[in-house]
Parts: C-alpha cells; structure tokens; sequence
C-alpha cells in the first residue's frame, strides 16, 4: 500500500531510492510531502561542492591530539582517512567519509 501512494498519489519517480528503503528518516518524508525527492545528479553536486569551496571560512590547523568532532576517532594516525573540514562554520577539520554521512543525514 505504502508503493502505491508514493508512486501514484505523491508522484515520487519509480528510479527515486527512497521507495526501495526499508524506512525513511524524517527529513526524507519531510522532503517527499514537499515534492521535493529528487535524486541529485552528479553534475548538481560537483556544483554544490564547487559553491561550497568559495566559503570564506578558513581551515583550522590540526594538532596531533584532535578528533573527529563526528565520529571522535583520532584525526592524526597512521592510515587515516582523507579530511574536509566544515566550510560552513566552524572551520575544523573531520574525516571526509564521515562528513558525507552527517550531510546526508542531517
């Protein structure tokens, strides 16, 4: 029943993920009630990252004993993870896998 509304009475596209999901978050419900559930494209989100690049937030320096502020594990250590950092506010660096997963779910 629940595939029956999504795709016929709020016209979410067959190819769109979230119909395949066993449970959505709230921002995804929130964003489907709104008709906005489309699925971001990669040219979309290569000119996101490029928008989000010209912050005027600059990095801050890493010392040996800071952590990820997401996932609390060690930013300095032998085989770490690729960083970003938030260019958005604060400016501290995190692990880049564990910023896209925050992003998504936030």
């Amino acid at each position: 029943h629940l595939l029956f509304v999504l795709v016929k009475l709020l016209r979410v596209p067959i190819e769109n993920p979230f119909l395949w999901q066993a449970s959505l978050l709230d921002n995804e419900v929130d964003q489907i009630l709104r008709g906005r559930y489309q699925v971001s494209t990669q040219r979309e989100l290569r000119r996101q990252a490029a928008d989000t690049q010209t912050s005027s937030v600059q990095r801050k320096a890493i010392d040996e004993d800071d952590v990820c502020a997401i996932c609390q594990e060690e930013l300095v250590e032998e085989g770490a993870e690729p960083l970003t950092f938030c260019k958005q506010g604060c400016g501290n660096s995190v692990h880049a896998k564990c910023m896209k997963v925050w992003a998504e779910h936030k």
